[in-house]
């Protein structure tokens, strides 16, 4: 395939890496940036590995899916109480998940000044996004939010500035800082992603003429490129978030006159347009992916039936966000990123089964090596939950 047609097939990936830096991951490394400066961010570099390894598999299914989502692959190899028992409990957690978005995207309005209704509106634009669109036609609206969403964070960190008190490494074995490795690992792979980038990848690149290899490159590509970006952006958001001393991050006011302090007039703007855009983004991917991964393990096909869940799934969320005063979104976060490896587990030894069956995968099976660093690495985001539930 030349250039040109591989550069068409960009989105799924990307998309996939961006939306990994939602409202709970920034909560996550806000806090971990507020407790320990710099000291993380050798765990961030460290991170980008397994990241890479578990949505590289993923995407190397959904290029030969041909069109089939990964609960759909899933029901056809190993039947529909697997496929409900890989999506149903991602489905529930996302519940919980959309609360937290909203609530980023409630935090992020008020430090540009605008009300919570405004999360209305856009709960409409991520409907007129998706809704009735193949995903090729939704993915022309999503795209362009993933590239510009770095741009704030990046902006964000060179605004902040080298804060040089801050320790370059921080290793300790208390409770306290074993937790927060747990929920850095827990925010590396999230189980939406798994569904969003397999069954994304799968449509668009099912509409494309090409060697499978080819696209399969092309896939793993993207992917480094992905987790790469993504894991310098929570290190962004770790390194703008030192010196802040214990803020609020949900706290509007708290975090903006925390940024205020430490970086100046303009950074509680700019870190508003960053939590709002990763917010809204890892919305829309969130509930893509859930209702792809329920209609799929259910054996439904039709595109009405994925927007009906799309679009009813979020309510109760965003009507609790909007009507109640307060919640604890910062808490329910933490506790999301720390555990959510548990919910991996099945989905992720699935889509490894599939990886390595050549009745599915055909050439593109994986093996060898590759095969083992991947169940290593899902070994270690299942162990980093495990830690979670102990502290």
């Amino acid at each position: 395939m030349d250039r040109r047609r591989l550069l068409e097939l960009f989105g799924p990936a990307w998309i996939a890496m961006m939306a990994d830096v939602d409202a709970a991951s920034v909560l996550t490394a806000v806090v971990s940036g507020e407790t320990y400066g710099y000291g993380l961010l050798w765990l961030m570099a460290l991170l980008t590995i397994p990241l890479f390894l578990i949505q590289n598999v993923a995407g190397r299914v959904g290029v030969a899916g041909r069109g089939r989502g990964l609960g759909e692959l899933i029901r056809e190899k190993f039947g529909p109480r697997w496929a409900l028992a890989a999506a149903m409990p991602m489905f529930f957690v996302d519940m919980f998940s959309y609360a937290v978005e909203f609530t980023g995207m409630a935090v992020g309005a008020a430090m540009l000044g605008l009300p919570k209704l405004v999360l209305v509106a856009l709960y409409g634009a991520a409907l007129l996004a998706v809704a009735g669109k193949r995903y090729r036609e939704a993915e022309r609206y999503i795209l362009p939010v993933a590239l510009l969403m770095p741009l704030a964070f990046i902006a964000e960190v060179a605004i902040r500035g080298y804060d040089p008190s801050s320790p370059l490494l921080y290793v300790s074995a208390d409770r306290q800082f074993l937790f927060m490795v747990a929920a850095n690992v827990g925010a590396v792979v999230m189980p939406f992603m798994l569904f969003y980038q397999a069954s994304a990848t799968s449509r668009k690149y099912a509409s494309s003429d090409g060697d499978g290899r080819a696209k399969a490159s092309w896939a793993s590509r993207e992917t480094l490129a992905g987790a790469i970006a993504s894991q310098i952006l929570m290190s962004a958001i770790m390194a703008a978030s030192a010196g802040l001393d214990g803020a609020d991050p949900m706290s509007p006011a708290q975090l903006a006159s925390a940024l205020s302090r430490v970086a100046g007039p303009y950074s509680p703007y700019v870190f508003g347009v960053g939590l709002i855009t990763a917010s809204f983004l890892a919305y829309v991917v969130i509930a893509l992916a859930s209702a792809w991964g329920a209609v799929e393990a259910l054996g439904i096909r039709d595109r009405s039936r994925r927007d009906l869940v799309y679009a009813l799934e979020p309510l109760p969320a965003l009507a609790a966000v909007v009507l109640m005063p307060g919640n604890n979104a910062a808490e329910i976060a933490l506790e999301l990123m720390a555990v959510s490896p548990l919910v991996l587990v099945v989905p992720g030894v699935l889509l490894g089964l599939l990886a390595m069956d050549r009745d599915v995968m055909g050439d593109l099976a994986c093996g060898g090596a590759y095969c083992k660093a991947y169940w290593a690495a899902l070994a270690l985001l299942a162990l980093s939950g495990a830690v979670a539930l102990i502290y």
